[in-house]
């Protein structure tokens, strides 16, 4: 699978011709990050919104499965790692990044997640909902976090989901919107990025 770099024009163009009816209509509108790699694309998609008529929050929520809360992070492999991958060619990495992408897609899907906010959200607030990630892989998070907000929300709330990328086309759950399909990304908050 062909592997491009995330790039921040690109996105941004995106952002401005999906949310052009979302900018002027008053709306009270949450932006619902997905902790991590939805963060920082959570937090541009607050910027474009916030710039016009519309009332915008922003706040995070985050999705795991529940073996990764008692995982400890080792910063140091994490370093070594990142250190290896700087100096390593861009053609290594690609391999690499399809190899990883390859395993994850042919072991079996882990439904078990839980919803871990850093604070309560009252969905009922808003108007518009939009659920921010970076990747779409097998789309349990998205598909977790979506029906999480739906079931708190009232029904008049519209929520939509909004991705940088969709990696397989066995995704159970497609975003509303979306920027590429069949690509993997390196994001600049990437090991390799």
């Amino acid at each position: 699978m062909k592997v491009i770099n995330f790039e921040q024009k690109n996105f941004d163009d995106f952002l401005e011709n999906t949310l052009k009816d979302w900018k002027n209509d008053s709306s009270k509108i949450l932006v619902l990050g997905i902790k991590e790699g939805g963060v920082y694309l959570a937090e541009n998609v607050f910027q474009v919104l916030r710039n016009s008529a519309n009332q915008v929050d922003l706040k995070f929520i985050k999705c795991q499965r529940p073996s990764t809360s008692v995982k400890k992070k080792n910063e140091f492999r994490k370093a070594f790692i990142q250190t290896i991958f700087k100096i390593s060619p861009v053609i290594i990495l690609d391999l690499l990044r399809n190899v990883e992408h390859y395993f994850l897609t042919k072991k079996s899907i882990e439904y078990n997640r839980e919803i871990i906010l850093d604070e309560i959200i009252n969905f009922n607030l808003y108007d518009k909902i939009v659920i921010v990630d970076d990747a779409v892989d097998s789309g349990v998070t998205l598909q977790k976090v979506n029906n999480y907000v739906q079931s708190l929300a009232v029904k008049t709330t519209k929520v939509k989901s909004l991705a940088v990328v969709i990696t397989s086309n066995n995704a159970i759950v497609t975003p509303d919107f979306y920027l590429y399909k069949d690509v993997l990304i390196r994001f600049p908050w990437s090991l390799d990025g």
